[in-house]
């Protein structure tokens, strides 16, 4: 048997059902709910023409006001019943909505329907007569996953009257939530105009709903985080009241005994719930406080500009503020529209060099990343362009988080095989239309096993593939200095081509079997440049002149290699000779090479040379000029001895 306690819950339990289902309460809201308009429970052939709607956005709710025009373009009667959701509207202490419809001068009663879950009323239109109607209510703002408040405005229901264009406009005026606090608007074609935020279209009906989230509650916990556990029950059990006043005093009092760093934030919150309460002149002396230390909180800037809203002088002090500190791009922008036009030169987006990078083993393909900054916080969007060796040039535009002044953006691209090329860049564009490109870069996937990286140098490209960090350094180091004598010796036009060379720090099966034309070499720990060289010299030869130095014999390959491009060995005196004494011919005796001939042969066909006669013409190249200096000096020494220089100067002076 149940006591009287029991049967006395049951029934308690039993009546709030009952007033559950015949009121809706307000609830959590969906993460896509949004405000909206009003809409016909079935088809009708009635026309909304145009729909102005007004959103004030508070801390805890927005306010929505509608005008909505309506035409009956029939000459026909025509009653339609019309709907408001109902679980969005805000519901007063006594049970009833917070929802006002009007048409001219007549308040229109609503009641609540349980099956369509609104609030509905009756409305009728006279053969080809137009109707104003004015719909407002409030809306309990809700927060998303990430604790963000977010509101704005659903355009579905406008798709449920006649297909006709609807001319349409949205204000979202700014109250208690602040521009600073702005996390995400959408669509981004808006205007600003004073604390506004204006959408219109013009004879057509929007594709888009508009969408803002913002951290209101972020703010708060900075000054929130400062206090104790018994501090925060007394601050809560005040603003259960709405005693603003008296929660400003209590942060006042917390604030004397906080940290250099706390009491910053108490402040911060002390000047809010001086606001709240109304003390707008106590409120600024503690605005004026925090932004001459640089306080970095958005509000303190977005409460001077409103304050000295039409010393323009001020405000750009303030927004040369935001922008050194780097505040809040929104907020920056905000206090551009603030500004007379062209007060504020906006400057273009800033790069930094784009790189390439495998991911981990098993996957098959590269990750490429950039940076891009923006001093105005205002770049609209960054695109990849990129494509594989032979493959077709596409673009991908990077998700970009907005209102942001630095953007860290990377994405994978699969790889269509083994050792692919790539080239790629990232081009910023900010919301003037200002381009900056990180211009075009190449990287080397290998395969889905190995770890590489890509270096692009003047006269090749290298990719060092599984080395450890040590070892790799040793490499790229040799093969740098090697491509700087290359181009210092001066025998091969170094820098106008660029192979690609391959390194491996580990053996794969990718080099054992691998049959093609790129260089891809196997370089066991310690590094040897010694026995790295030759293969280096025959392929960039070969690259340059022909596949016959891949064939000359080791030596005479190594030889030949030194000299041209290190300039060291015995051939180099007899290549700068051949070069000087036609640079065109010199060209075709390494392509004779190329062709599979080897020294000699090549120097008798271009030159008609040998290499005695080679020596001959090498030796008095160098040193000719001296043998001729040498026996100048001996022949006048002789002449000045034997007296025949002076009687030949005489001989000058009779005459």
């Amino acid at each position: 048997m149940m006591n009287n306690k029991s049967i006395a819950v049951i029934l308690l339990l039993f009546s709030l059902l009952i007033i559950v289902g015949n009121q809706p309460v307000l609830a959590a809201q969906e993460p896509d709910s949004l405000p909206t308009g009003p809409q016909p429970l079935t088809k009708t052939v009635i026309e909304l023409k145009e729909q102005e709607i007004s959103l004030d956005w508070q801390e805890e709710t927005t306010l929505v006001k509608g005008l909505y025009r309506f035409t009956n373009p029939t000459n026909k009667k025509i009653k339609v019943t019309l709907g408001m959701p109902g679980k969005n509207i805000v519901i007063d202490g006594e049970n009833t909505p917070k929802l006002v419809i009007s048409s001219g001068e007549n308040n229109i009663k609503t009641k609540y329907d349980k099956k369509y879950g609104m609030y509905t009323w009756d409305l009728t239109f006279n053969p080809e007569e137009s109707l104003d109607l004015h719909v407002e209510y409030e809306v309990a703002n809700t927060l998303s996953e990430q604790k963000y408040t977010w509101t704005g405005y659903d355009f579905s229901n406008a798709t449920k009257w006649t297909d006709k264009p609807v001319t349409t406009s949205v204000t979202l005026n700014f109250r208690e939530v602040h521009p600073g606090q702005i996390k995400a608007i959408s669509p981004r074609s808006y205007s600003i105009t004073g604390d506004s935020l204006v959408w219109k279209w013009v004879d057509q009906t929007p594709d888009t709903n508009v969408h803002l989230t913002a951290d209101v509650v972020g703010e708060k916990n900075t000054w929130l985080s400062r206090l104790s556990d018994q501090q925060k029950r007394e601050l809560n059990s005040l603003l259960e009241n709405k005693s603003y006043l008296e929660a400003a005093n209590l942060l006042g009092q917390c604030k004397q005994k906080a940290s250099k760093e706390d009491k910053e934030f108490l402040a911060l919150g002390q000047a809010y719930y001086l606001e709240r309460s109304g003390k707008w002149e106590e409120a600024n002396k503690i605005w004026e406080y925090l932004y001459d230390n640089e306080a970095k909180s958005a509000r303190v800037y977005w409460s001077l500009a409103k304050a000295h809203g039409k010393s323009i002088a001020k405000l750009t002090e303030i927004y040369q503020g935001v922008r050194e500190l780097q505040i809040h791009p929104f907020l920056q922008h905000w206090l551009v529209a603030q500004l007379p036009p062209g007060k504020v030169k906006l400057s273009p987006p800033e790069k930094n060099p784009a790189t390439a990078s495998f991911v981990e083993e098993g996957r098959s393909g590269l990750l490429v990343k950039s940076n891009f900054a923006d001093k105005d916080g205002d770049i609209e969007k960054i695109i990849l362009r990129y494509h594989w060796e032979d493959g077709k040039v596409e673009e991908k535009e990077m998700p970009l988080e907005p209102f942001r002044y630095e953007h860290n953006i990377s994405t994978f691209l699969p790889a269509p095989g083994p050792l692919q090329r790539l080239s790629y860049e990232f081009i910023g564009v900010d919301s003037s239309g200002n381009k900056e490109s990180t211009s075009q870069k190449e990287a080397f996937y290998l395969n889905s096993d190995i770890t590489s990286e890509t270096y692009i140098m003047h006269g090749a490209k290298l990719v060092l593939g599984d080395y450890t960090p040590e070892e790799q350094d040793k490499v790229y180091k040799w093969f740098k200095s090697y491509l700087k004598m290359a181009k210092e010796a001066g025998f091969v036009p170094i820098e106008a081509r660029s192979p690609y060379f391959i390194f491996l720090g580990e053996p794969h099966d990718l080099t054992r079997n691998y049959k093609g034309s790129l260089f891809m070499m196997y370089t066991p720990a310690p590094f040897s440049p010694e026995q790295t060289k030759l293969a280096v010299h025959r392929y960039f030869l070969s690259y340059w002149y022909g596949p016959g130095w891949h064939t000359l014999p080791a030596k005479e390959a190594e030889e030949l290699g030194d000299a041209l491009l290190l300039g060291k060995g015995y051939y180099v005196e007899s290549l700068k000779y051949l070069n000087h004494k036609d640079p065109k011919k010199f060209a075709m005796l390494l392509a004779k090479i190329g062709e599979g001939k080897n020294w000699l042969t090549s120097l008798k066909e271009v030159f008609n040379l040998t290499p005695g006669s080679l020596f001959v013409r090498v030796v008095w190249h160098v040193y000719g000029n001296m043998v001729l200096a040498f026996f100048i000096i001996i022949a006048f020494a002789w002449l000045g001895k034997t007296g025949y220089l002076v009687r030949f100067v005489h001989m000058l002076k009779g005459k």
